[in-house]
């Protein structure tokens, strides 16, 4: 049986939550964005993501699941 292929387009807190529960069930993945970086959304703003419990640079927590990234 062939291993299932998804592309997650943007790279965003949805799109990479999604790209990690697929990953994590077995799932290949391909992260596509159109940005060089992640996270813009919450650069100089009070918003952010909670429970931050890693300071481990998102790219390589990403390929350490196996996730292909195709950032420019």
């Amino acid at each position: 049986m062939s291993v299932p292929h998804v592309s997650v387009v943007g790279a965003g807190p949805a799109g990479l939550a999604a790209a990690i529960e697929l990953a994590r069930n077995g799932t290949q993945v391909t992260v596509y964005e159109a940005r060089a970086s992640v996270g813009s959304r919450f650069h100089g703003d009070f918003q952010g993501i909670e429970n931050w419990t890693t300071a481990d640079d998102v790219r390589d927590w990403l390929e350490r699941l196996h996730l292909r990234l195709d950032f420019p």
